[in-house]
């Protein structure tokens, strides 16, 4: 997946060795996750509330897990 978990751990966990790298790269996941939710929801015309039964939880939410 283009923002998975392992992915993101990752690179929160490179943020001391890489810094603002790895911080720009979670931020763009971040970004990605946010605008995808609605876009989908409109391209499909889906309740934007169903988005997380298709994507899971927003990243905005779950990230603090890492």
């Amino acid at each position: 997946t283009r923002c998975g978990y392992a992915l993101l751990e990752e690179l929160v966990g490179e943020i001391e060795s890489k810094g603002e790298e790895a911080v720009e790269q979670i931020l763009d996941f971040l970004k990605f996750d946010y605008h995808l939710r609605p876009f989908v929801a409109d391209k499909l015309g889906l309740n934007p509330e169903e988005m997380d039964f298709f994507f899971g939880r927003p990243l905005t939410e779950t990230i603090t897990m890492f």
